[in-house]
């Protein structure tokens, strides 16, 4: 029987070859972007997975009620009155700092070396990286103190074990503690060199209103996180609030309407990439993430229908087939069954192909949203064929039982054309498909409307006519040496203008502090 089935479904195949290929194209389409979408976002789950310590870590973010935004940034006394009075925390990390960059000079070379973060003593309680050289215990309890990836130690010393070694950059000497090997998982923290932020935290003991920072808390692995918020807020938030509240002549109450954080929340470390709302190192967008998903799986559902609507249409073609088939003795559920059959070799085969159509765009992919992503993860092979097997079912199931529902006799005379039967079904089937596709249509008229747009605005400069020159200057006076640089540079045929900015626009940097001027 089931060599039957396969004989007659091949011919069927050969017999509409246009239908069958335009189902396999619609398919193979379909199935190729819910891939590529489901990796995009099991690799956006996959950061900091590494971490042994990563379900007892949470990021701290503090709530601006009245502009219904939140922040990653916190003070240091913020911070440290937190560990102190709530018995949950553990203990606390400061960073201040990433992409960090110095000309750091050698015995016998100088070398710029970028990607630094400033942090707290206890960095690496936090963040156990795997040990090269020296040792993690006080790697940064000195104000001198610098510790460096293995491709840092390569980069300023040709070798890794270099603990003890001398470093020379900022106007400061630094001895070498500890050198580390980055994890090869996902992670956003991945300093090449580590140093104590030993100035600025001196600077910021008491500076309740200097959001210089980023925290991450280290908390029991069963404290109640709620709980721990809402001590945030009475015993840390609200007690800032009347300690400086008389400074500022008013109440406590509008101070921290004033000033706040009217509000946190914890996120774990694992969580924060995708699903945080502010993070120091830049926060995933989980909402673009599902609309990537929906769309994706809407594009597989207009296959199918595309599917229904064609296998429906041969219904001329099949009808005789069926009810000889009828005649002989076929039952209902065997005709089913066989025209199930026939969707899923249609399906398992546009699911073969598209594993081989994402393999081929996989790199462009990765190119685009800066990734290495590979398919070796099972899930993707799971899923995908779950999503085949319900393709399976939902398009192969309903012109099954439709061509299934032809009666013989009828069919034989040739009468079956008459019968409405299912015409409303098919109808609505039309309907949705014409929704969705106008929903493709129009959303990319749109899409091409605003960036047809945002390329031909004008921008007041020339992005090809601007160079950026890193500048990294702590000296007491830093404006002195950008004066004398700015000069030299302007006699540089071809050089315009020159000018300076804190922080490239458009890149992520959190500080802020509180500032009244006649009320």
């Amino acid at each position: 029987m089931l060599n039957n089935w396969l004989k007659i479904a091949f011919i069927n195949y050969k017999k509409n070859w246009l239908s069958t290929l335009i189902n396999l194209f619609g398919l193979t389409i379909g199935l190729t972007g819910f891939m590529l979408i489901l990796m995009h976002w099991n690799d956006e789950e996959s950061y900091e997975q590494w971490n042994p310590k990563k379900n007892t870590i949470y990021a701290f973010q503090q709530y601006n009620k009245k502009d219904n935004t939140y922040g990653p940034s916190i003070s240091y006394p913020i911070a440290d009155r937190a560990a102190k009075v709530i018995p949950e925390i553990k203990d606390y990390i400061l960073f201040s700092g990433a992409g960090k960059g110095f000309k750091m000079t050698t015995q016998n070379k100088t070398v710029y070396q970028k990607d630094g973060m400033a942090v707290s003593e206890n960095f690496f309680n936090f963040f156990p990286f795997k040990l090269v050289s020296g040792s993690f215990k006080d790697a940064l309890k000195n104000e001198n103190a610098i510790a460096l990836s293995t491709k840092a130690a390569k980069s300023l010393f040709g070798k890794t074990n270099v603990a003890g070694e001398n470093i020379k950059f900022d106007q400061k000497n630094y001895i070498v503690t500890a050198v580390y090997e980055l994890p090869e998982g996902n992670t956003v923290i991945k300093p090449e060199f580590v140093m104590l932020a030993y100035e600025q935290l001196k600077n910021d003991k008491e500076g309740w209103g200097n959001f210089n920072y980023g925290c991450f808390f280290m908390l029991d692995k069963d404290a109640d996180i709620e709980a721990v918020q809402e001590k945030l807020m009475k015993d840390v938030f609200i007690y800032r609030a009347k300690i400086n509240a008389q400074g500022a002549g008013v109440t406590p109450q509008k101070y921290l309407e004033l000033y706040g954080p009217q509000g946190s929340l914890l996120t774990p470390l694992g969580q924060m990439k995708l699903h945080g709302k502010a993070y120091w190192f830049g926060t995933g967008d989980f909402k673009t993430m599902m609309i990537l998903f929906a769309l994706s799986v809407l594009i597989v559902i207009l296959s199918a229908i595309n599917f229904i609507n064609l296998k429906t249409a041969q219904a001329s073609q099949r009808a005789k087939e069926i009810g000889v088939r009828k005649a002989i003795g076929s039952t209902k559920s065997e005709l089913v069954l066989q025209f199930l059959l026939e969707t899923f070799i249609i399906c398992f085969t546009s699911y073969i192909l598209s594993l081989a159509l994402a393999e081929l765009l996989l790199p462009s992919f990765n190119k685009f949203f800066d990734k290495k992503i590979i398919m070796n993860d099972w899930r993707i092979y799971v899923y995908s064929l779950t999503m085949i097997l319900a393709v399976t079912v939902i398009s192969g199931l309903i012109p099954a039982i439709y061509l299934a529902n032809f009666k013989a006799i009828e069919t034989l005379k040739g009468n079956f054309a008459r019968s409405r039967h299912g015409i409303w079904l098919r109808n609505g089937i039309l309907t949705l498909q014409l929704i969705i596709s106008s929903f493709f249509i129009i959303g990319g008229l749109i899409v091409n409307s605003q960036v047809k747009y945002m390329m031909n605005k004008d921008l007041g400069y020339s992005g090809k006519q601007i160079f950026l020159v890193s500048f990294s200057e702590n000296s007491p006076q830093p404006w002195l040496k950008y004066e004398r640089v700015k000069n030299e540079m302007k006699k540089i045929k071809g050089v315009d203008d020159v000018s300076f900015g804190e922080a490239v626009a458009g890149s992520y940097r959190y500080s802020n502090s509180n500032m009244d001027y006649m009320g």
